[in-house]
């Protein structure tokens, strides 16, 4: 197993410090913290939306994947023919 070394600002130590667990070492905190998936639903229904702005985000969501996908294609096809 290797090691890294990483420099930090005095104050950014200190708040890690007071983050990680008692008995922890910081490759295990640094691995618990980058590890952990984020709980989505506890930022459900934080958005409160007016009545119709929903369909409009969504129109808009869907909108812009349609021209993603018809940019990338076009992309694709600009790589692929010699």
């Amino acid at each position: 197993m290797g090691f890294k070394t990483i420099t930090i600002k005095t104050s950014v130590y200190n708040k890690l410090v007071k983050a990680k667990k008692e008995n922890e070492s910081f490759s295990e905190f640094f691995d618990r913290t980058v590890s952990k998936k984020p709980d989505l639903w506890k930022y459900y229904g934080a958005w409160k939306l007016k009545k119709g702005e929903a369909k409009k985000i969504k129109k808009e969501i869907m909108l812009e994947r349609e021209r993603m996908d018809k940019e990338w294609k076009e992309r694709l096809k600009r790589y692929e023919s010699p």
